[in-house]
């Protein structure tokens, strides 16, 4: 009857859902296993993903349902968080506030939804500025340069006095720094 409630015992503690107790400065977290046996020990991150979770479930894997040889995976959701909509394969890392990125399995990118439409080409909207900025600077010679006469009296033309007031204080925009040199994104291409 003893090895019964011992085979017991091992088999309830080969997976048990846990609670997030606290994360110690060198990155370890403390648990309390549902017997209320406390637990410290680094989470397990596979596939290179890493969170600092400050609250939530901690699944407890025990070789043998042995708890002296133990896996934490990573802390899981608290109820109240609410995540993102994800198809079959999506990919999401979310935050408690409500941020979050999805790698979409069908292969585009989504930062925090999809209402702002898709990210600017920054090469492409630099080489279409530049354009705008050589057409600019050419009315802006034209108007600031030789006066232009009136057609039928040859005075000066009030158009192009009026304009060079106007236009007196104006400069082309610069836009040489427009892009981020710590935030990228491309056409999901290598």
């Amino acid at each position: 009857m003893n090895g019964i409630k011992e085979l017991a015992a091992k088999l309830r503690n080969l997976c048990c859902l846990s609670d997030f107790q606290r994360r110690y400065e060198d990155g370890k977290i403390q648990i309390k296993t549902h017997n209320g046996k406390v637990l410290e020990q680094h989470e397990a991150f596979p596939y290179g993903f890493f969170s600092k979770a400050k609250s939530g479930k901690v699944l407890v894997l025990c070789q043998g349902g042995n708890l002296d040889s133990f896996e934490l995976l990573p802390v899981v959701k608290a109820e109240e968080v609410l995540l993102p909509e994800l198809a079959e394969a999506d990919v999401a890392i979310y935050t408690e506030a409500g941020g979050w990125v999805i790698c979409r399995n069908k292969g585009n990118v989504e930062l925090n939804g999809t209402d702002h439409g898709g990210m600017v080409k920054v090469r492409e909207l630099q080489h279409q500025l530049q354009k705008n900025n050589e057409l600019l600077s050419i009315l802006l010679s034209v108007l600031r340069g030789t006066p232009i006469s009136e057609a039928g009296n040859g005075s000066p033309s009030a158009l192009q006095a009026a304009l060079v007031t106007a236009l007196a204080s104006a400069e082309v925009g610069d836009f040489s720094t427009i892009a981020s040199d710590k935030v990228f994104h491309g056409n999901g291409k290598n």
